[in-house]
Protein backbone atom coordinates (compact mmCIF):
# COMPACT_ATOMS: atom_id res chain seq x y z
CA UNK A 1 0.00 0.00 0.00
CA UNK A 2 1.15 3.53 -1.05
CA UNK A 3 0.03 6.51 1.12
CA UNK A 4 1.19 9.52 0.55
CA UNK A 5 0.62 12.69 2.85
CA UNK A 6 -0.23 16.01 1.65
CA UNK A 7 -1.49 17.94 4.56
CA UNK A 8 -0.42 17.31 8.62
CA UNK A 9 -3.05 18.20 11.03
CA UNK A 10 -3.10 17.33 14.68
CA UNK A 11 -4.24 13.70 15.00
CA UNK A 12 -4.46 13.24 11.40
CA UNK A 13 -3.07 13.38 7.73
CA UNK A 14 -4.58 14.23 5.05
CA UNK A 15 -3.10 12.53 1.86
CA UNK A 16 -3.29 9.96 -0.64
CA UNK A 17 -3.80 5.67 0.14
CA UNK A 18 -3.36 3.74 -3.20
CA UNK A 19 -4.52 6.95 -5.33
CA UNK A 20 -7.43 7.39 -3.55
CA UNK A 21 -7.84 10.89 -1.38
CA UNK A 22 -8.07 9.75 2.40
CA UNK A 23 -7.90 11.03 6.15
CA UNK A 24 -6.52 9.03 8.29
CA UNK A 25 -5.28 9.05 12.10
CA UNK A 26 -1.76 10.00 12.48
CA UNK A 27 -1.04 6.87 15.66
CA UNK A 28 0.58 3.44 15.28
CA UNK A 29 -2.73 2.23 15.98
CA UNK A 30 -3.66 2.78 12.54
CA UNK A 31 -1.94 0.75 9.81
CA UNK A 32 -1.78 3.53 6.97
CA UNK A 33 0.15 5.62 9.53
CA UNK A 34 2.28 2.28 10.34
CA UNK A 35 3.51 1.99 6.75
CA UNK A 36 3.83 5.19 5.73
CA UNK A 37 6.33 5.80 8.60
CA UNK A 38 7.39 1.96 8.49
CA UNK A 39 7.03 1.83 11.98
CA UNK A 40 8.57 -1.10 14.05
CA UNK A 41 8.53 -0.75 17.94
CA UNK A 42 10.73 -4.35 19.46
CA UNK A 43 10.37 -4.90 23.39
CA UNK A 44 13.90 -6.22 24.22
CA UNK A 45 13.28 -9.22 26.21
CA UNK A 46 15.96 -9.18 28.62
CA UNK A 47 15.01 -10.39 32.68
CA UNK A 48 15.22 -7.84 35.28
CA UNK A 49 13.33 -5.40 37.32
CA UNK A 50 13.01 -1.50 36.83
CA UNK A 51 14.19 -1.36 33.28
CA UNK A 52 14.88 3.00 32.83
CA UNK A 53 17.46 5.53 31.37
CA UNK A 54 18.05 4.18 27.88
CA UNK A 55 21.21 5.64 26.47
CA UNK A 56 21.96 5.01 23.05
CA UNK A 57 25.32 5.36 20.37
CA UNK A 58 25.89 3.92 16.60
CA UNK A 59 29.30 1.36 16.48
CA UNK A 60 30.00 -0.28 13.82
CA UNK A 61 26.58 -0.70 12.20
CA UNK A 62 25.28 -1.62 15.45
CA UNK A 63 23.05 0.06 18.76
CA UNK A 64 25.09 0.29 21.41
CA UNK A 65 22.30 1.02 24.66
CA UNK A 66 22.86 1.03 27.91
CA UNK A 67 20.06 1.00 30.70
CA UNK A 68 19.71 0.86 34.12
CA UNK A 69 17.96 -1.79 36.12
CA UNK A 70 17.34 -2.40 39.87
CA UNK A 71 14.08 -2.63 42.08
CA UNK A 72 13.20 1.10 41.80
CA UNK A 73 13.21 4.48 40.08
CA UNK A 74 16.44 5.90 40.35
CA UNK A 75 17.73 2.85 42.43
CA UNK A 76 19.51 1.17 40.11
CA UNK A 77 21.98 -2.01 40.93
CA UNK A 78 23.09 -2.69 37.81
CA UNK A 79 23.91 -1.26 34.29
CA UNK A 80 22.84 -3.39 31.33
CA UNK A 81 24.47 -3.41 27.32
CA UNK A 82 22.74 -4.24 24.88
CA UNK A 83 23.80 -4.94 21.35
CA UNK A 84 21.07 -4.58 18.61
CA UNK A 85 21.17 -5.39 15.04
CA UNK A 86 18.63 -2.70 12.95
CA UNK A 87 19.46 -5.32 9.80
CA UNK A 88 17.38 -8.10 11.63
CA UNK A 89 16.59 -6.60 15.38
CA UNK A 90 18.15 -9.50 16.75
CA UNK A 91 19.86 -8.34 20.59
CA UNK A 92 22.28 -9.45 23.24
CA UNK A 93 22.94 -8.17 26.25
CA UNK A 94 25.24 -8.41 29.27
CA UNK A 95 25.18 -6.61 32.45
CA UNK A 96 27.47 -4.47 31.74
CA UNK A 97 28.51 -2.62 35.68
CA UNK A 98 27.20 -3.90 38.82
CA UNK A 99 27.28 -1.47 41.39
CA UNK A 100 27.99 -3.94 43.80
CA UNK A 101 30.90 -5.68 42.82
CA UNK A 102 32.00 -2.80 40.92
CA UNK A 103 32.77 -5.09 38.07
CA UNK A 104 32.66 -4.46 34.37
CA UNK A 105 31.58 -7.12 31.20
CA UNK A 106 32.78 -5.94 28.07
CA UNK A 107 32.09 -9.00 25.94
CA UNK A 108 29.66 -7.18 23.93
CA UNK A 109 31.83 -4.34 23.23
CA UNK A 110 35.36 -6.03 22.47
CA UNK A 111 34.48 -6.93 19.16
CA UNK A 112 33.16 -3.37 18.04
CA UNK A 113 35.64 -1.52 19.05
CA UNK A 114 39.51 -1.11 18.06
CA UNK A 115 42.68 0.01 19.59
CA UNK A 116 42.62 3.06 20.14
CA UNK A 117 38.81 3.68 20.08
CA UNK A 118 37.10 5.39 23.22
CA UNK A 119 33.23 5.80 23.14
CA UNK A 120 31.14 7.65 25.89
CA UNK A 121 27.73 5.69 27.20
CA UNK A 122 26.20 7.59 29.97
CA UNK A 123 28.81 8.46 32.58
CA UNK A 124 31.05 6.06 31.82
CA UNK A 125 34.46 6.19 29.58
CA UNK A 126 35.22 3.36 27.69
CA UNK A 127 38.95 2.57 25.87
CA UNK A 128 40.65 0.03 24.16
CA UNK A 129 44.35 -0.28 23.87
CA UNK A 130 46.54 -3.15 23.04
CA UNK A 131 43.59 -5.23 22.99
CA UNK A 132 42.68 -4.36 26.55
CA UNK A 133 39.26 -2.34 26.91
CA UNK A 134 39.12 -0.25 29.95
CA UNK A 135 36.60 2.30 31.42
CA UNK A 136 36.24 5.13 33.90
CA UNK A 137 32.84 7.12 35.10
CA UNK A 138 32.99 10.65 34.06
CA UNK A 139 29.75 11.93 35.21
CA UNK A 140 30.64 15.57 36.74
CA UNK A 141 32.29 19.01 35.53
CA UNK A 142 33.25 21.32 38.21
CA UNK A 143 33.26 25.25 36.79
CA UNK A 144 32.83 28.55 39.00
CA UNK A 145 32.12 26.90 42.07
CA UNK A 146 28.78 24.89 39.95
CA UNK A 147 29.13 20.86 39.63
CA UNK A 148 27.27 19.92 36.21
CA UNK A 149 25.66 16.74 35.20
CA UNK A 150 27.01 16.05 32.02
CA UNK A 151 24.12 14.68 29.94
CA UNK A 152 23.81 14.55 26.63
CA UNK A 153 25.51 12.14 24.35
CA UNK A 154 29.29 12.87 22.81
CA UNK A 155 29.28 14.55 19.15
CA UNK A 156 32.76 15.61 17.69
CA UNK A 157 33.07 18.97 15.54
CA UNK A 158 36.41 20.17 14.39
CA UNK A 159 38.62 17.82 16.11
CA UNK A 160 36.75 18.60 19.53
CA UNK A 161 34.25 16.52 21.38
CA UNK A 162 31.31 17.82 22.89
CA UNK A 163 28.38 17.20 25.36
CA UNK A 164 26.04 18.73 27.99
CA UNK A 165 25.38 19.08 30.74
CA UNK A 166 23.14 20.61 33.53
CA UNK A 167 23.28 21.99 37.27
CA UNK A 168 21.32 23.93 39.78
CA UNK A 169 23.09 26.81 40.23
CA UNK A 170 21.18 27.95 43.54
CA UNK A 171 17.89 27.05 45.02
CA UNK A 172 15.76 28.66 42.67
CA UNK A 173 16.98 28.22 38.98
CA UNK A 174 19.25 25.69 37.06
CA UNK A 175 21.06 26.34 33.82
CA UNK A 176 22.51 24.10 30.61
CA UNK A 177 25.63 24.49 28.95
CA UNK A 178 28.18 23.00 26.78
CA UNK A 179 31.47 21.35 27.26
CA UNK A 180 34.10 20.38 25.13
CA UNK A 181 36.80 17.69 25.35
CA UNK A 182 40.22 16.34 23.41
CA UNK A 183 39.52 12.67 24.92
CA UNK A 184 36.27 12.33 26.13
CA UNK A 185 37.30 12.17 29.81
CA UNK A 186 38.50 15.73 30.64
CA UNK A 187 35.56 18.58 30.35
CA UNK A 188 35.91 22.27 29.64
CA UNK A 189 33.08 24.51 30.40
CA UNK A 190 32.53 26.13 26.73
CA UNK A 191 29.14 28.21 27.48
CA UNK A 192 25.74 28.83 29.16
CA UNK A 193 23.13 27.07 27.24
CA UNK A 194 20.30 28.60 28.93
CA UNK A 195 19.65 30.21 32.21
CA UNK A 196 17.45 32.49 32.77
CA UNK A 197 16.05 33.74 36.34
CA UNK A 198 14.25 31.36 38.29
CA UNK A 199 13.97 29.35 35.20
CA UNK A 200 15.28 25.23 35.81
CA UNK A 201 16.91 24.66 32.70
CA UNK A 202 18.12 20.69 33.00
CA UNK A 203 18.56 17.92 30.00
CA UNK A 204 19.47 19.61 26.56
CA UNK A 205 20.70 18.09 23.81
CA UNK A 206 22.54 19.79 20.18
CA UNK A 207 22.67 18.90 17.03
CA UNK A 208 24.68 20.66 13.85
CA UNK A 209 22.76 21.76 10.40
CA UNK A 210 24.60 21.87 7.21
CA UNK A 211 24.90 25.72 7.10
CA UNK A 212 27.08 24.75 10.61
CA UNK A 213 23.96 26.88 12.73
CA UNK A 214 23.87 24.72 15.79
CA UNK A 215 20.25 23.84 17.33
CA UNK A 216 19.65 23.03 21.15
CA UNK A 217 15.92 22.25 22.72
CA UNK A 218 15.87 22.13 26.59
CA UNK A 219 14.05 20.78 29.38
CA UNK A 220 12.38 23.07 31.73
CA UNK A 221 11.11 22.26 35.07
CA UNK A 222 9.78 24.93 37.45
CA UNK A 223 6.80 24.20 36.53
CA UNK A 224 6.66 20.48 37.86
CA UNK A 225 9.13 17.71 36.61
CA UNK A 226 6.21 16.08 34.37
CA UNK A 227 5.00 19.65 32.88
CA UNK A 228 7.35 19.44 29.63
CA UNK A 229 7.93 22.56 28.98
CA UNK A 230 10.84 22.87 26.13
CA UNK A 231 13.09 25.94 25.21
CA UNK A 232 15.26 25.99 22.21
CA UNK A 233 18.11 28.36 21.25
CA UNK A 234 20.74 28.39 18.40
CA UNK A 235 24.34 29.43 17.95
CA UNK A 236 25.94 30.60 14.67
CA UNK A 237 29.40 30.73 16.01
CA UNK A 238 30.10 26.51 17.26
CA UNK A 239 28.49 27.05 20.36
CA UNK A 240 30.61 29.91 21.46
CA UNK A 241 27.21 31.67 22.15
CA UNK A 242 23.73 31.10 22.46
CA UNK A 243 20.27 33.25 21.28
CA UNK A 244 17.95 33.90 24.35
CA UNK A 245 16.07 30.80 25.10
CA UNK A 246 12.54 30.57 23.82
CA UNK A 247 9.58 28.63 24.36
CA UNK A 248 7.77 26.49 21.97
CA UNK A 249 4.27 26.84 22.47
CA UNK A 250 3.40 23.46 25.00
CA UNK A 251 0.55 22.51 22.94
CA UNK A 252 2.18 21.61 19.87
CA UNK A 253 5.71 20.58 21.20
CA UNK A 254 6.47 19.82 24.95
CA UNK A 255 8.07 16.85 26.51
CA UNK A 256 11.04 15.74 28.83
CA UNK A 257 14.36 14.47 28.14
CA UNK A 258 14.49 15.83 24.18
CA UNK A 259 17.11 14.43 21.86
CA UNK A 260 17.95 15.55 18.89
CA UNK A 261 19.43 14.48 15.56
CA UNK A 262 20.30 15.98 12.04
CA UNK A 263 19.72 13.36 9.12
CA UNK A 264 21.31 12.43 5.92
CA UNK A 265 19.47 14.78 4.24
CA UNK A 266 19.50 17.90 6.75
CA UNK A 267 16.07 17.40 8.49
CA UNK A 268 16.47 17.84 12.15
CA UNK A 269 14.54 14.93 14.30
CA UNK A 270 13.33 15.87 17.55
CA UNK A 271 12.02 12.99 19.87
CA UNK A 272 11.05 13.80 23.57
CA UNK A 273 8.68 11.57 26.37
CA UNK A 274 5.05 13.46 26.87
CA UNK A 275 4.82 12.87 30.53
CA UNK A 276 1.50 15.71 31.31
CA UNK A 277 -0.68 13.05 31.68
CA UNK A 278 -2.10 11.74 34.84
CA UNK A 279 -1.92 8.07 34.26
CA UNK A 280 -0.12 5.15 35.57
CA UNK A 281 0.98 3.89 38.59
CA UNK A 282 1.96 6.94 39.89
CA UNK A 283 -1.18 8.17 40.00
CA UNK A 284 -2.68 5.12 42.36
CA UNK A 285 -2.93 2.82 39.64
CA UNK A 286 -5.78 4.76 37.91
CA UNK A 287 -5.69 5.01 34.20
CA UNK A 288 -6.71 8.19 32.94
CA UNK A 289 -7.55 8.71 28.83
CA UNK A 290 -8.27 12.29 29.10
CA UNK A 291 -4.17 13.21 28.22
CA UNK A 292 -2.43 10.25 26.86
CA UNK A 293 1.31 10.42 27.77
CA UNK A 294 4.04 8.56 25.09
CA UNK A 295 6.91 8.98 23.12
CA UNK A 296 6.94 11.63 20.39
CA UNK A 297 8.76 13.10 17.32
CA UNK A 298 8.74 15.80 15.58
CA UNK A 299 10.55 16.52 12.22
CA UNK A 300 11.75 20.15 11.16
CA UNK A 301 12.41 20.14 7.17
CA UNK A 302 16.01 21.32 6.20
CA UNK A 303 13.91 23.77 4.29
CA UNK A 304 13.01 25.14 7.42
CA UNK A 305 13.64 29.42 7.54
CA UNK A 306 14.24 29.06 11.04
CA UNK A 307 13.70 26.63 14.38
CA UNK A 308 10.38 28.46 15.45
CA UNK A 309 7.43 25.78 16.13
CA UNK A 310 5.33 26.54 13.37
CA UNK A 311 8.35 25.05 10.86
CA UNK A 312 7.86 21.95 12.50
CA UNK A 313 5.90 18.96 11.53
CA UNK A 314 2.91 18.26 14.10
CA UNK A 315 3.03 15.81 17.47
CA UNK A 316 3.35 12.27 16.31
CA UNK A 317 2.84 9.81 19.34
CA UNK A 318 5.03 6.61 18.53
CA UNK A 319 4.36 4.12 21.91
CA UNK A 320 2.07 5.37 25.19
CA UNK A 321 3.77 5.25 28.26
CA UNK A 322 0.72 4.30 30.89
CA UNK A 323 2.63 6.28 33.62
CA UNK A 324 4.25 10.12 34.50
CA UNK A 325 7.43 7.67 34.12
CA UNK A 326 9.21 6.64 31.40
CA UNK A 327 10.90 8.02 27.96
CA UNK A 328 14.43 9.00 27.11
CA UNK A 329 14.01 8.26 23.67
CA UNK A 330 17.61 8.62 21.61
CA UNK A 331 17.54 8.64 18.36
CA UNK A 332 20.09 7.04 15.71
CA UNK A 333 20.35 7.24 12.10
CA UNK A 334 20.88 3.88 10.78
CA UNK A 335 20.45 4.62 7.02
CA UNK A 336 19.61 7.58 5.06
CA UNK A 337 16.63 8.83 6.84
CA UNK A 338 15.61 5.53 8.81
CA UNK A 339 15.96 5.93 12.32
CA UNK A 340 16.18 3.07 15.31
CA UNK A 341 15.27 4.81 18.66
CA UNK A 342 15.58 3.15 22.27
CA UNK A 343 13.27 4.28 24.83
CA UNK A 344 11.96 2.81 28.03
CA UNK A 345 7.46 2.63 28.78
CA UNK A 346 5.24 1.11 31.15
CA UNK A 347 3.34 -1.07 28.87
CA UNK A 348 0.74 -2.00 31.57
CA UNK A 349 -0.48 0.09 34.62
CA UNK A 350 0.94 -1.24 37.60
CA UNK A 351 3.84 -2.92 36.30
CA UNK A 352 7.54 -2.19 35.66
CA UNK A 353 9.00 -0.11 32.85
CA UNK A 354 11.01 -2.03 29.90
CA UNK A 355 13.10 -1.47 27.24
CA UNK A 356 12.01 -1.01 23.60
CA UNK A 357 13.67 0.10 20.09
CA UNK A 358 11.48 2.09 18.14
CA UNK A 359 12.16 1.96 14.12
CA UNK A 360 10.66 4.66 11.54
CA UNK A 361 11.29 6.58 8.47
CA UNK A 362 12.11 10.00 9.62
CA UNK A 363 11.99 11.40 6.28
CA UNK A 364 8.51 10.42 6.18
CA UNK A 365 7.22 11.55 9.82
CA UNK A 366 3.98 14.33 9.02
Amino acid sequence: MTVTATISRDGEIYGTIEGAVGVFGATPVNREFVKMIGFENHLIDVAGDYQAFPFSILLGGKIVTIYSDGPAHANSEKQVVVVFDPTDNTYEAVDFYVYDTLTYDFSLLDPLMSDGDVITLKSFRIAKASGVISATIVATVDNGGITYALWSRVFEHNGSFYRTGYATAGTSYAKAALFSSVDQETWVYVSEIAGLGVLQFTEADVCIRADGSWISVIRETSGGSSTGNLYYVTSSDSGATWTSPALFDVDLINGVQPSLITLSNDDVILMAADRTGNSGASAGNQLSGFDQTGIAVWRLPAAAPNVAVANWTKRRMLMGIFSTDGGQPWPVEIADGEICSFCYARTSVGFNPRVFALKFSGETVA
